[in-house]
């Protein structure tokens, strides 16, 4: 704040533990911001202070006493908060004629301080963020001490998985991936940390096996988180000799080196666009599962996938695209008024699989229960009111080759139990997956028609090996009834 600059007067809604240690840095350091008064819906906290600011009363009378204080902007320093009462209060704030700051979600600040440093303008992830996932204290005991490699480790599951792995003191981390630049970048981003763990960038294609066997026999990995994957659906509808190629011939040998370095536990990170399939994606996806599910039966290591819809802010989502399109001032593109999508934020997608990582089974396929999928019509709506209101047409162009209208995160017939993990789901499938020689047909019949180059007979291979799977070359798109969803 420079000379003579009034202070922003701050209506702060939470009194909880996020909320007093933030109005304790706020008191500590200039940041020009002063504290007002505070709002929470616990009448206990009713009449008690933060710092000098007194308790007022409940979230509905944020405008009357932002109107009495004559405050600035509301902070929400409230992280366990679902995304739907923070819509609330930020249409509260709103109404008000007030900005709204936030605090990042629980997830977010594990291992973590809480600083005002932290405070951000609310963001979609905030508005579609999860009942709050428990946290456990320590980090997964089973990554302690270990060599953690992760595939994909430049990607944005990668980075993420990585960021909390660190928490739980293993004994270094393996950040492999084909590309240096984002390798390079989330090595810098990770060892900015001073009390992380040894962070070691590799460079390697999955796709390489022998490339792949000396990074194993070099670092003794003692689990794998495999990320790394092709998945830009209709990108992988033109090319999916290269969905093929990267997907399941990478994760053969990823999981061949595992299994031949003796490694005992393996995550391979799947998609429910692996649901029937409707998708060149999503169809070697759903193969992939079958190659991790036979090395666990034929190993009895605990070798686990786990599937989830989408990520908010991954790498080539949709989220991105739209908020660029809105700066523009549109239109904003969307495929059909009807399509819905499965939506988490990475920390706690993240968080998610490293619980569903220390489940002590073999060859079990988790699903992360994603909540109630959403609109992106809503979706499109939330990032304009965030971006500030204003007239930003939307225009519908129609499904692309390999889309469908809704995800779903397991087929009919399917068993699902809960495991006691958190949101971690185990699924049964009705229909035995192919294993031993039969997979191994799929497999390398899939592996030389990518060689050729031969996009009709891989999609040919993949309709045979997945009888829910519909090809966007062969037959009509799939119905939606087949498969269900949380």
């Amino acid at each position: 704040m420079t000379s003579g600059e009034s202070p922003r007067r701050i209506l702060l809604v939470g009194a909880g533990h996020t909320a007093r240690l933030l109005a304790e840095g706020l008191a500590a350091e200039a940041h020009g911001l002063r504290l007002v008064a505070v709002l929470d819906d616990d009448p206990a906290r009713l009449g008690t202070r933060l710092g000098t600011a007194l308790v007022e009363g409940a979230v509905s009378a944020l405008a009357e006493v932002a109107r009495r204080h004559e405050a600035t902007e509301v902070v929400i320093a409230i992280p366990s908060l679902t995304g739907g009462r923070l819509r609330e209060i930020v249409a509260a704030a709103r109404g008000a004629g007030l900005p709204a700051s936030t605090m990042p979600g629980i997830v977010e600040l594990l291992g973590r301080s809480i600083t005002p440093r932290q405070l951000r303008p609310v963001e979609l992830g905030d508005l579609l963020r999860r009942t709050e996932v428990r946290c456990d204290d320590p980090p997964p005991a089973y990554l302690h001490g270990q060599c953690v490699l992760i595939t994909g480790g430049g990607g944005s599951i990668g980075r993420e998985l990585a960021r909390q792995v660190c928490r739980a003191a293993p004994a270094r981390v393996i950040l492999l991936g084909h590309g240096e630049n984002s390798i390079h970048a989330a090595h810098a981003d990770l060892t900015a940390d001073a009390d992380a763990p040894p962070i070691v960038p590799v460079i390697a294609d999955i796709t390489d096996r022998r490339s792949l066997a000396r990074v194993f026999a070099t670092h003794a990995p003692g689990v794998v988180f495999h990320a790394a994957a092709h998945k830009h659906v209709p990108l992988m509808e033109q090319f999916p000799a290269e969905a093929v190629r990267n997907n399941v011939l990478g994760t053969r040998n990823v999981v061949a080196c595992a299994e031949a370095a003796g490694v005992p536990r393996l995550l391979f990170v799947s998609t429910d666009k692996a649901v029937a399939p409707a998708s060149v994606m999503g169809a070697t996806k759903r193969v992939c599962e079958w190659i991790v599910r036979a090395a666990a039966a034929r190993t009895g290591h605990r070798y686990v996938s786990v599937r989830f819809g989408n990520v908010l802010g991954s790498r080539g989502s949709v989220v991105p695209v739209l908020e660029k399109q809105i700066l523009r001032g549109g239109p904003v593109t969307l495929t059909d008024p009807a399509m819905s999508r499965f939506f988490m934020t990475i920390p706690e997608a993240v968080y998610l699989v490293l619980q569903a990582g220390g489940i002590d089974d073999d060859g079990q396929l988790y699903v992360l229960d994603m909540g109630a999928p959403v609109r992106l019509v809503d979706l499109a709506a939330d990032l304009i009111q965030l971006a500030g209101g204003g007239d930003v047409p939307i225009v519908f162009t129609g499904l692309r080759p390999g889309e469908k209208l809704a995800e779903a995160l397991w087929e009919a017939g399917c068993e699902v139990v809960p495991t006691g993990r958190g949101d971690v789901l185990r699924v049964t499938e009705p229909a035995r997956a192919p294993a031993g020689r039969a997979l191994d047909r799929v497999v390398l019949r899939l592996i030389a028609a990518a060689r050729r180059g031969d996009a009709d007979a891989i999609h040919a291979r993949l309709a045979e090996a997945i009888p829910t799977f519909v090809s966007s070359r062969l037959v009509p798109p799939p119905d939606p009834t087949r498969a269900c969803s949380r």
